[in-house]
């Protein structure tokens, strides 16, 4: 997705949309994003994903993906096992 696109959805928080995003491709696990408080990682309640923040109003929802390309339950997830993600959305609560 281009700057220009998340623009349109982050507003003035586009640098640190997409600097979330590179951050989140760049960590080798979710274990990492979970140990720095700026992304704020959240489990979404009654929902088997996360959120990071992208500004107050503004979040990165995911999901953990399993080795074998499906998306897991969180219950019981280890972070530090979780080596890939799929966005399935961006914008506002």
């Amino acid at each position: 997705m281009s700057e220009s696109a998340l623009a349109k959805i982050y507003g003035a928080s586009v640098r640190v949309a997409c600097q979330r995003l590179c951050e989140l491709a760049a960590m080798e696990t979710l274990a990492v994003a979970a140990s720095l408080p700026m992304h704020e990682l959240t489990l979404q309640a009654g929902e088997s994903c996360y959120s990071i923040s992208v500004s107050p109003t503004h979040k990165i929802y995911f999901e953990a993906i399993l080795t074998s390309g499906t998306s897991t339950s969180t219950q019981g997830l280890n972070l530090s096992s979780v080596t890939a993600i799929r966005i399935f959305s961006l914008g506002k609560p």
